[in-house]
């Protein structure tokens, strides 16, 4: 009887399984010991216990990237970072790891002029920044912005990556959607469910992005998307924030004019543009009045635009106006501004130096200013980044402007075309919300306004896979 040949693929096989057995044996070892040392410090133990999952997500750059967009929707802050901007660094990790072949042309951005523009009008700013640690690490902020953009530019290829990133966000919007429905009903308080105060923005963009697929499907996928626009909608209105209300309207504004003037482009008459659109008026007045009926503390919120006893300061310095509060803060920024009116008083400084600014009672300081930024965007890069910055930061919006309309020459479909006027929304949409908030240069806000910016500016690339 003869022996067996010796194969070698077999003995590498059998060694490579007896490397796996060890290494994992090692590893149960290892983790053992490591609870006994530490069995009274829980932190440490649960940090222990992430490690293993945090090896595997930096190998699959999917998993960091989905759990990027989940913790959007996680509202804890750690110092002066939210859950998700500190959740970049791993992302960038996992980005290193898992693609190693990169060229420089991979990173090849339409909008690099641009940032470039606007990083050169800002840095003037620095001279300005106080000795304090805060507007320091606050800077990781764009600087995560600029990591984001340039890192999905660069693994973008086909819709894959719109899809694992869109998919994710509209199924945790309409899940917090639902949820402040039913709080709202059941407390008749103000709500904005698990995600905090970004839920505002998130509804409403997520809304706005939406309503071309609600105007091209047909069928049942049409009324799919109407009925999720309709739980959107009522969770923006139970906000009861005034305005991503008009934030929302204008963007719908913009967006029917630029169709009444590309109507032959899309195919669509313009008596059918106009149509659409008072039906659309007519829409979101009856669901203002449904959504009243069942919360009547939403049409109070309303009201006080234009009540003017509401807006009076108390003799203690109180008010329930959140527009006299702002007013407050605009005060102390234009103070700021007239000091250093061309590079400002440095990037992301404003609430460690408006104390220095402000001329306001201090009373009032305290309660409406101390730490807050300036709650609009645009006051907020004049104010920190003066004349200068402000040049730089319109030049940027121009650019993604410009990048959002082009991208319609990429258009061979009806399908791209939903996608592009989509993303065009999306654009006109956070250029109109930074009227009302500064959410945008910070936290979630600029990790969103960097996914936005991330396919926007690679939607030729996309386009190809979009039939």
């Amino acid at each position: 009887m003869m022996a067996p040949k010796w194969n070698v693929a077999d003995s590498v096989t059998g060694i490579r399984q007896w490397w796996l057995f060890l290494r994992i044996g090692l590893s149960i070892v290892v983790f053992a010991v490591l609870a006994l040392l530490f069995q009274d410090r829980p932190l440490v133990l649960m940090g222990i216990a992430v490690m293993p999952l945090l090896a595997v997500m930096v190998l699959n750059f999917t998993i960091p990237f989905v759990l990027l967009v989940v913790f959007l929707f996680i509202n804890i802050n750690i110092s002066y970072f939210v859950a998700t901007l500190l959740f970049v660094p791993l992302v960038f990790i996992s980005f290193l790891i898992t693609y190693r072949n990169l060229r420089v042309t991979d990173f090849a951005n339409p909008l690099t002029n641009y940032i470039i523009i606007y990083t050169a009008c800002v840095i003037p700013s620095f001279i300005n920044m106080p000795m304090h640690v805060g507007p320091i690490l606050i800077l990781w902020n764009y600087i995560a912005w600029i990591l984001l953009i340039y890192m999905m530019t660069a693994i973008i290829k086909d819709r894959w990556f719109l899809d694992v990133m869109s998919i994710p966000f509209l199924v945790l919007v309409t899940l917090n959607a639902l949820q402040v429905i039913g709080l709202a009903i059941l407390t008749q308080r103000r709500v904005f469910g698990f995600a905090g105060i970004m839920f505002v923005d998130y509804v409403a963009l997520a809304l706005t992005v939406i309503i071309p697929f609600i105007i091209r499907r047909t069928g049942i996928r049409r009324f799919m998307f109407i009925i999720l626009g309709m739980i959107l909608l009522f969770a923006e209105f139970f906000t009861q924030t005034r305005g991503i209300w008009l934030a929302t309207m204008m963007t719908i504004g913009i967006t029917t004019v630029f169709l009444f003037i590309r109507s032959r482009f899309f195919s669509l008459s313009r008596t059918r543009i106009l149509t659409t659109s008072i039906l659309t008026v007519i829409i979101l007045g009856l669901s203002y009045l449904a959504v009243t009926t069942l919360n009547p503390q939403i049409a109070n919120r309303a009201q006080q635009i234009s009540e003017t006893k509401s807006g009076v300061l108390s003799e203690e310095g109180l008010t329930n106006n959140s527009y006299v509060t702002r007013l407050l803060i605009w005060h102390t920024a234009y103070q700021a501004f007239s000091v250093h009116p061309l590079v400002g008083v440095g990037m992301y400084a404003f609430p460690f130096v408006s104390e220095s600014y402000s001329t306001i009672a201090p009373i009032l300081f305290d309660r409406y200013v101390k730490r807050l930024t300036p709650h609009v965007t645009y006051i907020a890069v004049l104010t920190e980044t003066g004349v200068l910055g402000l040049i730089g930061f319109i030049a940027l919006i121009i650019g993604m402007y410009r990048i959002a309309i082009r991208n319609f020459d990429h258009c061979a479909n009806e399908e791209q075309k939903t996608y592009a006027l989509s993303l065009f929304m999306a654009v006109v949409y956070i250029s109109c919300s930074m009227t009302i908030t500064d959410a945008w240069l910070w936290g979630q806000g600029i990790i969103l306004w960097a996914l936005v910016l991330s396919v926007t500016t690679n939607f030729p690339k996309i386009a190809h896979s979009i039939h």
